[in-house]
C-alpha cells in the first residue's frame, strides 16, 4: 500500500520553502508596540482621559521607603535653634535630635 501524499521534499507545493523559525524577540517587540497603542474606541471618552491623567497617580516608592525617608535625622547645622543651637545641643542629653 502506497501513501496518498508524496513526502514533503517531493511535493511541488513545498519545493522551495524552508521550515520557518519563531523569532521570540520580534514577537516581544510586536507585543510591546500593541500594548502602548491607545484604543481608538475610547478616544474622547472619560475613560481615555482618566488613563492619560489619573486622579491618584501611582507612587514611585513603596510605603517602607517613604517611612524610612521620614525617619531620617535632620541636620543640626541647618535645623532647629538658630542662634541658640549650641545651647540646644548641650541640653539635648538623650541624643534624640540631629546628626552632624
Amino acid at each position: 500500500m502506497q501513501p496518498i501524499t508524496a513526502p514533503r521534499e517531493q511535493d511541488p507545493l513545498y519545493a522551495g520553502q524552508q521550515p520557518k523559525t519563531f523569532d521570540i524577540e520580534a514577537a516581544k517587540k510586536a507585543a510591546r508596540k500593541v500594548t502602548r497603542e491607545k484604543d481608538p474606541a475610547k478616544a474622547g471618552t472619560l475613560t481615555a482621559q482618566l488613563e492619560e491623567h489619573p486622579l491618584y497617580p501611582e507612587q514611585s516608592t513603596n510605603e517602607l521607603a517613604q517611612k524610612l525617608e521620614g525617619a531620617r535625622r535632620p541636620s543640626c547645622l541647618k535645623g532647629r535653634g538658630g542662634l541658640f543651637a549650641p545651647l540646644i545641643w548641650l541640653i539635648d542629653k538623650k541624643d534624640s535630635g540631629c546628626k552632624f
